[in-house]
C-alpha cells in the first residue's frame, strides 16, 4: 500500500444531521407515511460475536484504522485492514421491498460515493452492513470523513457518519505475533497470547458436557495468539446440544469495572455477546460476569481480571472468556450451574490461585 500524505484534516468537522440521534453518529428520520421504523441501532468496530458471526462491538463512530485484520480486495489480494460498520432493527416494512444507500468518503483531496442495497424480506428483522478499509502508514494523524445516508421508499430513513482516523506509530502487526507488555497504570496479570480454547474444551470434556455419546468438532475452530481463540462441539444425535468456549482480547476501556457506570459496562456486554440482553450479573465471578439465556442456550461471560496486549492503536485491552451450552433438554438454571465451575476453575488456573 502507498503510504498516506504526512496531514492533518482539520476542516473534518462532523455536521448536524436532521432528525433523531439514536447515538453518537448514527440519526433517525423515520419518515411519516412509509411505515417503517427503527431501533437497537449501533455503528462502531466489527469483530466476532460469541458464534464466530461478525458484529459491532462497541460504540464509537471514529474508527483508528490499525490495520490488525486482513480482508480480500476486489482483486484477490490481501490487504491489512481494520472493519467497521452498523446495525439496526428494523419494524413495519413492506416485505420484498428493499432500503436503498449511498455512501461518501472525503479526505482532502477528493471524493468518493458508492451505492448498495439493503433487502427487506420480512416486516421485522435487523440490518447489518460491515465495511473494511486498508491500513497504510502514516507521519502524521490523517481524518477521513464517511458518511452513509439510506432512504427507504424514496423518504431519507437513516444518516450514520464514521470519522475514520490513520494514526503515526500504528503498524499491522501479524496475527499471530502478540506484541507489546502491560499498560502503565493497569494492576492486573498480563497475557501475552490467548490461551488455546481447544486445550480446555477437549473432545471428552465436551461428551461430557454434552452428554451424548458422539460430538464433531466445529468447523469454525480457530485460534489467533493476539486476537482470539474458538472451540466448539456439536452433538451427533441429537444434534440440538453444542457447547463453546470463546477468549478473546478487548478494549480495556469497555470492560474497566472499576469506572464505568453499570448501565454502561452492562450494555458494552450486550454487544460483545452479539447485542443480546444479559439477564443476569455476578459480581464474585473474575471482575465481573453475565449471564445470557437465549433459546435453549445459556452464555456465561467473564471479564477475567487479565490484561492482553495493546491493541495496534496501543489501547489495552482485557481478556474476556465465554462458555455457552446449547441444550433445550436442560433448563437455564442447571446449564448455568454446568458452566459456571468451568469456568471458576480457569481463573484459578490463570491467576494462579
Amino acid at each position: 500500500m502507498k503510504k498516506l500524505l504526512g496531514i492533518v484534516l482539520v476542516f473534518l468537522v462532523a455536521p448536524a444531521f436532521a432528525g433523531q440521534s439514536l447515538k453518537k453518529g448514527f440519526y433517525s428520520h423515520e419518515p411519516a407515511g412509509v411505515g417503517i421504523s427503527i431501533s437497537n441501532a449501533n455503528s462502531g468496530p466489527v469483530c466476532a460475536d460469541v458464534d464466530g458471526r461478525s458484529t459491532v462491538c462497541g460504540a464509537e463512530n471514529r474508527i483508528v484504522v490499525t490495520g490488525q485484520e486482513n480482508c480480500t480486495g476486489t482483486e484477490g489480494n490481501q490487504y491489512p485492514c481494520t472493519r467497521y460498520g452498523y446495525r439496526y432493527d428494523y419494524q413495519g416494512a413492506a416485505p420484498g421491498t428493499a432500503i436503498q444507500c449511498k455512501s461518501t468518503r472525503k479526505d482532502a483531496f477528493q471524493s468518493r460515493s458508492m451505492e448498495y442495497t439493503l433487502d427487506l424480506d420480512t416486516a421485522t428483522g435487523s440490518i447489518f452492513y460491515p465495511s473494511w478499509i486498508p491500513y497504510s502508514p502514516v507521519d502524521r494523524r490523517v481524518l477521513l470523513s464517511e458518511v452513509h445516508e439510506c432512504s427507504y421508499q424514496g423518504a431519507l430513513l437513516t444518516t450514520i457518519e464514521f470519522i475514520v482516523s490513520y494514526e503515526p506509530g500504528t503498524s499491522p502487526a501479524p496475527a499471530a505475533a502478540p506484541a507489546g507488555g502491560p499498560a502503565p497504570g493497569i494492576d492486573e496479570p498480563y497475557f501475552g497470547a490467548i490461551p488455546n480454547a481447544c486445550s480446555y474444551l477437549t473432545e471428552g470434556a465436551a461428551l461430557r458436557i454434552v452428554r451424548t455419546e458422539r460430538v464433531q468438532e466445529g468447523q469454525a475452530n480457530e485460534h489467533i495468539d493476539n486476537l482470539w481463540s474458538q472451540c466448539t462441539f456439536s452433538g451427533i444425535n441429537p444434534a440440538s446440544r453444542n457447547v463453546g468456549y470463546v477468549f478473546k482480547f478487548m478494549l480495556y476501556e469497555m470492560f474497566d469495572v472499576a469506572t464505568l457506570e453499570p448501565m454502561q459496562l452492562t450494555f458494552n456486554a450486550s454487544f460483545s455477546a452479539g447485542g443480546q440482553e444479559p439477564t443476569q450479573r455476578i459480581d464474585d465471578l473474575g471482575k465481573a460476569s453475565f449471564v445470557f439465556d437465549n433459546r435453549g442456550r445459556t452464555t456465561l461471560m467473564v471479564i477475567t481480571g487479565i490484561q492482553g496486549p495493546p491493541d495496534g492503536a496501543n489501547r489495552p485491552r482485557e481478556f474476556i472468556a465465554y462458555y455457552y451450552l446449547q441444550d433445550p433438554d436442560r433448563p437455564h438454571a442447571r446449564r448455568l450451574e454446568l458452566l459456571r465451575p468451568i469456568a471458576e476453575e480457569h481463573l484459578q488456573q490463570w491467576l494462579g490461585q
